[in-house]
């Protein structure tokens, strides 16, 4: 179902743009999950939507103070 779901958004939003993006399925705890892919992959920056945001102050705050990457947090 996820997979079904970024294929909608890649093909509104993505398809002939020149950012690069992949889909990846993870299972665990959210932060723990993001700062392992951060850790193993050569990330730049970390775009977080409002809903991560709202989902839980402590794994936001928690997140930004595990990684070594900027991260933007966006409406």
């Amino acid at each position: 179902m996820a997979l079904r779901k970024f294929e909608s958004l890649e093909n509104d939003y993505l398809n002939g743009k020149v950012t690069s993006f992949d889909f990846s399925a993870e299972v665990g705890f959210l932060t723990d999950r993001m700062e392992e892919y951060l850790r193993k992959n050569l990330i730049q920056f970390l775009v977080i939507g409002k809903n991560m945001h709202t989902a839980s102050q402590e794994n936001l705050d928690r997140l930004m103070n595990n990684v070594d990457v900027p991260v933007v947090v966006v409406p």
